[in-house]
């Protein structure tokens, strides 16, 4: 199945959380739930065990919305606000010969 990001207008964002490491997997959890609520379409670990970030996947319409919700989330709680780095989609690896 083709995954092209901008031809759908879909934006994948790396959502990374900050803080003591025993409450990351509680505050993930926190800020994907808030990211979904916000309109993000899906959320998922980048590797295969569960850690301080996640991949989420957003309408690009959504960025800002997203964004602003889950700093506003974590601030109202006193948290150190995620990161959210952006994630640029490439072609596939190819051999040009």
């Amino acid at each position: 199945m083709p995954f092209d990001p901008a031809a759908s207008q879909e934006r994948l964002v790396l959502l990374a959380v900050r803080g003591d490491p025993g409450e990351r997997a509680a505050e993930l959890a926190r800020a994907v739930a808030c990211a979904r609520r916000a309109g993000a379409l899906s959320a998922w670990p980048p590797g295969r065990r569960p850690g301080r970030s996640v991949l989420v996947l957003l309408p690009a319409a959504r960025l800002t919305a997203v964004r602003a919700a889950v700093a506003e989330e974590f601030r109202g709680r006193g948290r150190p606000v995620p990161r959210f780095l952006n994630i640029a989609v490439a072609g596939a690896a190819r051999r040009e010969e």
